[in-house]
């Protein structure tokens, strides 16, 4: 499968599970940077929200979580554009915690 393709059906999967938990602007910012093939964006986005609301319906998932910002290279601070300072540091605390 195509590693386009893959990012784009995981992050979408990430946004699903999330959906109850943000406001319709949210989701919709997020889908439009899916719909433009933003993931790595719609990735900080998703996160960025989750941050704010310190609710973690990933800790069973961390491993995965990891792994696919890792793959869309969110390990490096210079790739982050909306999650900020310390983003990747931020990430990995956050998904490693239960809430």
């Amino acid at each position: 499968m195509d590693e386009r393709i893959s990012n784009h059906n995981q992050v979408q999967q990430l946004l699903n599970k999330i959906k109850k938990h943000i406001d319709n602007d949210s989701i919709n910012a997020i889908q439009n940077y899916l719909d433009v093939q933003e993931y790595e964006m719609a990735f900080e986005a998703i996160f960025s929200e989750l941050f704010e609301m310190n609710i973690n319906p990933f800790y069973q998932e961390r491993d995965r979580i990891i792994e696919l910002a890792i793959a869309m290279n969110l390990n490096d601070e210079n790739n982050i554009v909306l999650g900020g300072k310390n983003f990747w540091e931020k990430l990995n605390q956050f998904v490693n915690r239960p809430t």
